[in-house]
């Protein structure tokens, strides 16, 4: 008898299932092994010879689609950075050149972010190309972590964009010392009392409450306010600087 071939036993699995996802990777990527433990599950006999008129051929899966409008639109958005020291920049301003170092802190730091985040895209972008045949769905979230770092760099240069070197506003006052009257320090007492517990390093926003409590703490001590040796107890065991 002849030796039945890989595409007749493939044949006549598709004969007895219609999972055509799986046909269509058998019929890719020969995989003798699998098949054959394929058609013992399904319990088909295959006989050497030409499959049976009329049986169904198995499905190749077609080219992936072409990639989608935002993949698109993260592609555009690549650019390339070259590597510099931040005294080696220069931002031009109404046609003259201003030195990195003459920025405001908090442009500088834009800047460093959206170098930062160039870098960022750069690498998921290389995943991408490496992704060309996954499903959409699984190249996704890529595309959108392309676009947010894009959002925020488009932001970042808007800000450098709309800054006048010599105008910066004045810096923020200075926040007033909280006024310790009893109203205060009753309130200060309710909150610690209230959220002591909540500092367990099992609550995910233990850090949120051991902080609030820590400057509440420290307005008593300012004040020469006393409290009790347990509370005392309990705000060292929960973690706050007596």
């Amino acid at each position: 008898m002849a030796e039945i071939s890989y595409n007749e036993k493939l044949a006549a699995l598709a004969r007895a299932t219609k999972n055509r996802a799986m046909l269509a990777q058998l019929a890719r990527k020969p995989r003798p092994d699998k098949l054959d433990y394929l058609l013992r599950k399904f319990g088909v006999k295959v006989e050497s010879g030409k499959p049976e008129a009329g049986s169904p051929k198995p499905e190749v899966k077609k080219a992936p689609p072409p990639p989608e409008p935002q993949l698109q639109k993260a592609k555009k958005i690549v650019r390339k950075l070259k590597e510099q020291k931040p005294g080696q920049w220069r931002i031009v301003k109404n046609g003259a050149e201003v030195d990195y170092d003459d920025m405001p802190a908090h442009l500088q730091n834009a800047w460093d972010e959206n170098r930062d985040r160039y870098k960022q895209i750069r690498s998921l972008h290389e995943k991408l190309k490496l992704m060309h045949r996954a499903e959409p769905e699984d190249r996704q979230p890529l595309v959108n972590e392309i676009i947010r770092h894009d959002e925020r760099i488009r932001k970042n240069w808007a800000d450098i964009d709309a800054w006048q070197p010599g105008q910066e506003p004045d810096p923020a006052p200075e926040k007033l010392p909280v006024k310790m009257d009893h109203k205060r320090i009753s309130a200060n007492r309710k909150y610690i009392s209230k959220n002591l517990e909540k500092c367990d390093p099992k609550n995910k926003k233990a850090d949120y409450f051991r902080e609030n409590i820590q400057q509440r703490y420290n307005e008593m001590k300012a004040a020469q306010v006393s409290m009790s040796e347990k509370t005392m107890a309990e705000l060292k065991a929960a973690g706050i600087e007596i």
